[in-house]
């Protein structure tokens, strides 16, 4: 299968429902989607671009894990939370991270060429191929590609896999 379209009455898609579609190219998400299963693209090698739902509050653990064509997603502004994973070996070079979002895992995008991190979020600072939240008090996310990175003073916490999957 390499295209699918979901029709307009569709408020759910559940854990796995697509995992390993590795043909699949091209999907079309109705906005009346609430939810996204974990897992739900996982290993979906062929997806490049995706548009979520705008009513979409949280992308689930390894939701586009292994979409390793996935060059662009557009994170609604809606979205409250990025579980672990998430994004993790994509394609993704550039995030922008959403207005209100609260809590993002800082292995979402691990095994991904980040080379830019957007924040519209006030809960999230980026400076110096960083992500800081708690105004400045913990480091969640470390995206650059340098040998040394000093954590600057001011820092009180270091979050869940910061460096665990530093990018090389």
């Amino acid at each position: 299968i390499s295209e699918v379209i979901l029709p307009t009455s569709l408020k759910e898609i559940k854990d796995c429902a697509f995992v390993r579609c590795k043909e699949l190219q091209e999907i079309h998400i109705p906005q009346s989607v609430k939810e996204i299963g974990a897992a739900c693209f996982a290993g979906c090698t062929s997806l490049e671009s995706i548009q979520l739902p705008d009513a979409l509050s949280v992308i689930n653990v390894q939701l586009f894990d292994g979409c390793d064509s996935l060059f662009h997603v557009r994170i609604p502004s809606n979205v409250k939370e990025i579980q672990g994973r998430s994004f993790h070996n994509t394609n993704i070079k550039r995030i922008i991270l959403p207005q209100n979002l609260e809590k993002i895992c800082g292995n979402a995008f691990s095994y991904s060429p980040i080379t830019e991190i957007i924040s519209h979020s006030e809960n999230f600072i980026v400076k110096d191929k960083a992500v800081y939240g708690n105004n400045g008090k913990t480091l969640v996310l470390y995206y650059g590609k340098d040998i040394k990175f000093i954590v600057p003073n001011g820092v009180e916490e270091l979050a869940d896999f910061v460096f665990s999957y530093a990018y090389d």
